[in-house]
């Protein structure tokens, strides 16, 4: 899916706001203020201005020079957006962070001082195609920061950072590290030398509304791991890891040797299930995009921190694999 990207602008505004959502297409789900199920009936404009705040994943605000205001000391007047958009735009920068809401501001809008020194997207109705203040030009460097910022994961306060992060020190680090150092497996009573290690690591595209539980049990099914070897993992503390893994090839009897490829998938993933269900409680039957458009970005974000935790350390690096949007 798409990550989704909150549009705002004055009325006057409206003309770009579609030219720009037709440049997007493919790239990200648009969603502008003046659609029809943005403001819904018996809310108030600021509660659901929080809410896509909450809900999206970029936001672009649109700054066109709609009003003149007038300096009473100094006698002049300058023209400037509407002051709602200014407002939104900081809204929506504290709620998406500064790499994923962007001011397009119209050449000749002025803004306030706050922003002096900052770079802003600007485009000139004027300019010639191909120039670098056309607006196509422009949307094409908002492409760029979109895919930039897609590449990275944010380290926030959202519940799939923490739940990456004890994931990877708890169960994924400490089993490649005991793998890589000890090379060793109990299989069938007997410790058992390992060669290689693999670990792949499985996220479904979406959530059951129980859990990852189901989706476990039809994913063993359908790759014939419900019929794998098992092994447990000797690690600190005499805990031991029971595991899924292929070996390849399968040698039998004293003094056999193996390459295992171990599969997870993280139950830790209901917490964020469980998370969403507070934060959106659903009261109504049917399917809800908001909450859908939430479930994806925690799980990719999940994804993500995972990632970037497995290529800082030695015995992860190039033996993690990380499947995401499996669907069955």
């Amino acid at each position: 899916m798409d990550p989704r990207l909150f549009i705002g602008s004055s009325k006057e505004g409206m003309k770009y706001a579609d030219h720009i959502e037709s440049m997007l297409m493919g790239i990200a789900r648009c969603v502008k203020w003046y659609d029809d199920n943005v403001f819904k009936p018996n809310r108030g404009t600021l509660d659901t201005l929080v809410k896509q705040a909450k809900l999206s994943d970029f936001a672009l605000l649109i700054a066109t020079k709609d009003d003149v205001t007038t300096n009473a000391e100094r006698g002049t007047e300058r023209n400037v957006p509407r002051d709602n958009v200014i407002f939104e735009f900081g809204l929506f920068l504290g709620a998406t962070s500064i790499d994923r809401a962007f001011l397009f501001a119209q050449k000749g809008a002025n803004l306030p001082s706050d922003f002096n020194g900052v770079s802003v997207l600007t485009f000139d109705d004027a300019a010639a195609p191909g120039a670098h203040e056309h607006i196509d030009s422009v949307v094409g460097r908002l492409i760029g920061s979109i895919h930039a910022a897609q590449s990275q994961s944010e380290l926030g306060f959202v519940p799939s950072t923490a739940l990456a992060m004890g994931y990877f020190t708890n169960f994924i680090k400490p089993v490649c590290e005991k793998l890589g150092k000890n090379k060793l497996l109990s299989y069938n009573g007997d410790k058992v030398e390992v060669k290689t290690y693999q670990m792949t690591v499985v996220l479904p595209e979406n959530i059951d509304d129980d859990g990852v539980g189901a989706f476990t049990d039809a994913y063993n099914q359908q790759y014939s791991l419900e019929r794998a070897e098992t092994a447990v993992l000797d690690v600190a503390g005499g805990r031991g890891y029971p595991f899924h893994f292929k070996i390849d090839p399968p040698h039998e009897g004293p003094g056999m040797s193996l390459d295992a490829h171990v599969f997870d998938i993280p139950t830790t993933l209901n917490t964020i299930l469980e998370a969403i269900k507070l934060f959106m409680p659903s009261g109504t039957v049917g399917v809800d995009l908001d909450k859908e458009n939430l479930e994806r970005r925690e799980l990719k974000n999940f994804a993500n921190v995972l990632r970037y935790y497995i290529g800082r350390n030695t015995w992860t690096k190039g033996h993690v694999t990380i499947l995401e949007d499996v669907s069955l």
